[in-house]
């Protein structure tokens, strides 16, 4: 069924029954279809509440203007990053929700945890994974199933930056 309304700046119209239509072969949503509806729903929710988290849905990435920054040594998030992470809860339970309102089946999101390289690989191993996954713990703990929330930590092999003196933080 295809249902159509008229909406303008004085308002919308009903959908009377004149205004219900089938189509002899209802072609199912491409991928870029879903996207494009997921991307403008979530523009619509959450308009310019989260203006350092967002989704880039082409690209299947959620973008930080910021790195979410923690206790050197830990995987304790410093207090002046809790906004950002506020924000990054938002979005991705905001995404969750619209996902299961179109009835879509809900996206795998990977949480990688960096730490500046020191040389102590199993240390940092350690590390990295818990700090992504103290973020999983919280967008999970926000409302989105853990079961769709990876965390993925990345010692040395992928490090934050190669800055000795940030590294003697960690």
């Amino acid at each position: 069924e295809v249902r159509v309304c008229a909406k303008n700046d004085a308002g919308s119209s009903s959908f009377g029954k004149a205004a219900i239509g089938k189509t002899k072969h209802a072609a199912a949503p491409t991928e870029l279809d879903i996207l494009t509806r997921i991307k403008t729903a979530l523009a619509e929710e959450l308009g310019d509440t989260c203006p350092r988290v967002w989704i880039d849905v082409e690209r299947f990435k959620i973008v930080l203007e910021d790195e979410i920054n923690f206790i050197g040594g830990k995987a304790d998030i410093v207090n002046e990053d809790m906004d950002l992470v506020a924000e990054l809860q938002k979005v991705v339970v905001t995404f969750y929700r619209i996902i299961q309102r179109f009835n879509y089946g809900m996206y795998h999101i990977r949480f990688d945890g960096h730490v500046h390289p020191t040389g102590k690989d199993m240390r940092c191993l350690v590390i990295s994974y818990f700090r992504a996954a103290e973020v999983v713990r919280r967008i999970q703990a926000a409302g989105c199933p853990r079961e769709f929330l990876h965390a993925y930590g990345y010692d040395q092999r992928v490090p934050v930056t190669d800055d000795k003196h940030k590294a003697s933080l960690n």
